[in-house]
């Protein structure tokens, strides 16, 4: 029987709300439970409640307006008519790579594109990115992604500083990893990264492809947007690798790809009753 996406997020909260003070306790007794307890707690609250606010700062994105991107509103209000969802906000990416994130937060739904992805697809191509994101906003796995993600983003940072900003405040003969640092880093982070890929299957990223194509009636626009995204992705110069799959392909070559971006392509290209082309 398969967990809906409503019942891992349960089972998600619940684990970090029991994990943590458990692994504090076992660190530092019942002060160390207590942190682990307050730790927990903003954890959830920063993933649950403010999601958005923090992924897109990871990638330093603002609000896209009317006035500097009036055809992107245009596409993405003609394609929710069409599809008869509800209209997302737009965010700007300061990124040369081109990507679209998508990302929901509370009642929010977001998409963030990157400068790139504006200046190097054409119209149609565009419109398919668009209509991509926007069907894998609908899907219920897309909350939970974007809850993990800030999870596992703030996991990471928190390892960072553990590792290196707090050795960096020792004397130079006593920098080693402290035992907390080495507990995290080989506990918490491995089961964020499996979780990453539990939380969000292949399917999701077929299924909201085939919708896409259903609504701009152009399998080929979204395989070509994939390919030249796919040939030109050589990561970000912002964020982290445990975000990339709230992307639309992930801007690290085999980092959280959850599902390939060249058999999506060939699927595209099957669906459009086009000869596969080479990736």
């Amino acid at each position: 029987m398969q967990m809906t996406s409503r019942s891992k997020t349960f089972l998600l909260a619940l684990v970090l709300s029991v994990s943590l003070p458990v692994l504090g306790s076992l660190l530092a007794g019942p002060v160390g439970a207590a942190v682990g307890a307050v730790v927990a707690l903003a954890w959830l609250a920063l993933a649950f409640l403010w999601a958005d606010r923090f992924l897109l700062g990871l990638y330093h994105a603002r609000p896209l307006s009317y006035l500097e991107a009036a055809s992107v509103y245009r596409t993405i209000q003609r394609l929710v008519r069409r599809a008869g969802v509800k209209m997302p906000e737009l965010w700007l990416i300061p990124e040369a790579a081109p990507n679209a994130l998508a990302v929901v937060s509370g009642h929010k739904r977001l998409i963030g594109v990157t400068e790139g992805l504006l200046r190097q697809l054409n119209a149609l191509e565009l419109e398919a990115v668009l209509a991509q994101r926007l069907a894998y906003l609908t899907q219920p796995e897309a909350r939970l992604a974007s809850i993990v993600g800030a999870l596992a983003s703030a996991a990471f940072r928190l390892a960072n500083f553990l590792l290196w900003g707090l050795l960096s405040l020792s004397p130079e003969e006593d920098r080693k990893p402290n035992r907390f640092a080495r507990m995290w880093e080989a506990t918490v982070l491995p089961w964020l990264a499996q979780w990453v890929r539990w939380s969000l299957p292949p399917t999701s990223f077929f299924l909201a492809d085939h919708r896409a194509a259903e609504w701009t009636g152009s399998p080929s626009a979204l395989a070509s947007a994939l390919r030249k995204i796919g040939r030109s992705s050589t990561g970000l110069e912002s964020g982290g690798p445990e975000t990339a799959h709230l992307f639309l392909i992930s801007p690290w070559p085999g980092r959280f790809d959850l599902a390939g971006w060249k058999e999506r392509a060939l699927r595209l290209d099957a669906a459009q009753g086009q000869r596969p082309q080479a990736a």
